[in-house]
C-alpha cells in the first residue's frame, strides 16, 4: 500500500507539478528576454524544453508570443528567436500528436519569415512551408475558417491567385455565412482582373453587412479601384454603392464622396470627375 501510494505521489508531481512549474518558467524566461532584449535565457535554457505531456503546450506558447510579439515594439527580438522556435515546435510535431494550433503557429512563423529575410528565394521557400503547414491544418479541420483565410492569402501571395479564389469558393460553398470569406474572395477577384470587379463589390459588400470589419485602408485601396472602373464603364448603380461604402471607410474624403454620391441620384447622371487610378 505504501508504494503505490509513494508511486502516486511521484505520478502526480511528474504530471502536474513540473509541468506546471515549466511553463512558469518558461513565462519568467521569456519576460527576461523582452526585458533585456537579450534571447539567450531561452537560447541557453534546455531545462524549458525538457519532454513532458505539456511541452506542445510550452512550444505553442512560445510561438504565439513570437508570433504577437512581431507585431509590436518586440519584432527584433521575436525575429531573432523564431528560428529556433520552429525547430522546437517541429519537434513537438514529430514525437507527439499534433494540435491544430500547432500547425497554424508553424504556418504564421514561416509566414512572417518568408517577408522578412531579403531574398527572393528564401522567401518563396518559407511562404510555401507555410503553406503546407496550413494544408496540415485543414486535414485535421476541414473547413476552419481562420486556417482558410490564412491560406488564402499566403497562396494569392504566392501568385496562385486562381487556388486562393477556389479554396474561398468551396469553403462558402460549405458555409456562406462567415464574413472573412466573402471579404477576401472579394478583394481577390478585385485583383485578379478588371472584369471580375462587379462580383468584388457583391462579396465585399456582402462581407460588411455580415458584420466583417478587415483593414480598413485596404477596404479603401480596393474601393476606389472599384470606384476608377466603375466610372470608366458608366456605371451609375454601382458608382452609388462604391461611394456610398467609401463614405463610411475614409472620413477625410466623405464630403467630396457625398456630393458625387448625391449628384447622381439627384441627376441621374455621372459627373466629369478625374481619378487617379
Amino acid at each position: 500500500m505504501g508504494a503505490v501510494t509513494l508511486f502516486s505521489g511521484i505520478a502526480f508531481i511528474w504530471w502536474t507539478v513540473v509541468p506546471n512549474l515549466q511553463i512558469a518558467s518558461f513565462h519568467r524566461a521569456f519576460k527576461k528576454v523582452v526585458t533585456t532584449q537579450d534571447p539567450t535565457y531561452i537560447l541557453d535554457n534546455p531545462k524549458l524544453f525538457t519532454p513532458n505531456y505539456t511541452q506542445p503546450m510550452v512550444r505553442y506558447l512560445f510561438a504565439t508570443l513570437l508570433v504577437k510579439g512581431y507585431g509590436s515594439e518586440d519584432r527584433s527580438i521575436s525575429l531573432k528567436l523564431m528560428p529556433f522556435a520552429l525547430q522546437k515546435l517541429e519537434e513537438s510535431v514529430s514525437v507527439s500528436k499534433p494540435y491544430l494550433n500547432t500547425f497554424i503557429n508553424l504556418g504564421k512563423l514561416y509566414e512572417i519569415l518568408g517577408h522578412t529575410s531579403g531574398d527572393p528565394k528564401i522567401d518563396e521557400t518559407f511562404s510555401a512551408k507555410a503553406g503546407d503547414y496550413y494544408e496540415q491544418a485543414l486535414k485535421i479541420v476541414p473547413n476552419q475558417q481562420t486556417v482558410i483565410v490564412a491560406y488564402s492569402i499566403n497562396l494569392y501571395n504566392r501568385g496562385k491567385i486562381d487556388s486562393a479564389i477556389a479554396l474561398l469558393r468551396a469553403s462558402l460553398d460549405e458555409d456562406d455565412r462567415i464574413p472573412d470569406l466573402h471579404y477576401y474572395l472579394g478583394q481577390f477577384l478585385a485583383y485578379q482582373h478588371e472584369k471580375n470587379i462587379p462580383e468584388a463589390l457583391k462579396e465585399i459588400e456582402l462581407s460588411f453587412n455580415l458584420g466583417s470589419d478587415i483593414d480598413t485602408k485596404l477596404s479603401q485601396q480596393t474601393y476606389q479601384k472599384m470606384l476608377f472602373y466603375f466610372y470608366k464603364i458608366h456605371d451609375q448603380e454601382n458608382m452609388v454603392t462604391v461611394l456610398s461604402r467609401l463614405i463610411t471607410l475614409d472620413a477625410r474624403q466623405a464630403p467630396m464622396y457625398t456630393q458625387i454620391r448625391d449628384y447622381i441620384l439627384s441627376k441621374h447622371s455621372i459627373p466629369s470627375l478625374e481619378l487617379n487610378k
